[in-house]
């Protein structure tokens, strides 16, 4: 089980870091390494969120990010992220130090865009460790 650097409490209810299927220490390994992945999240607080995070350092990714804003020397940086759902699966590129905006494009609500911000910082810690 992974241990927060800082915990995120939903009233007195610890939010989980580790994904349904995978720790959060074995999901920064495998995207160190490359590959991409899907998560399934529930943290703890009756909700659940499926991501799909790829690593912009991928081969056949980090090369043609350069039309988004993203240059080869700076993919290390970023993740994509997005939030699986039905046919609608919004996605964003997001670099550390991760903030509330950068997941309005999953939610509007607040304490998600607060989860997703933690969670993904954390993620962000063991991937560059």
């Amino acid at each position: 089980m992974s241990t927060p650097n800082i915990p995120l409490m939903y009233g007195t209810k610890e939010m989980k870091l580790d994904a349904e299927d995978w720790e959060l220490s074995d999901i920064a390994r495998i995207l160190r390494g490359g590959k991409p992945m899907v998560v399934s999240l529930e943290p703890g607080d009756a909700t659940n969120y499926t991501l799909l995070l790829v690593p912009c350092w991928s081969a056949f990714v980090e090369e043609t990010l350069g039309r988004y804003g993203i240059p080869p020397s700076s993919s290390k940086d970023y993740l994509f992220i997005s939030k699986l759902s039905g046919e609608a699966c919004p996605g964003q590129f997001v670099r550390p130090p991760c903030q509330e905006f950068d997941f309005e494009f999953i939610s509007p609500d607040e304490w998600t865009r607060m989860f997703l911000a933690w969670w993904v910082s954390e993620l962000w810690t063991r991937v560059k460790a």
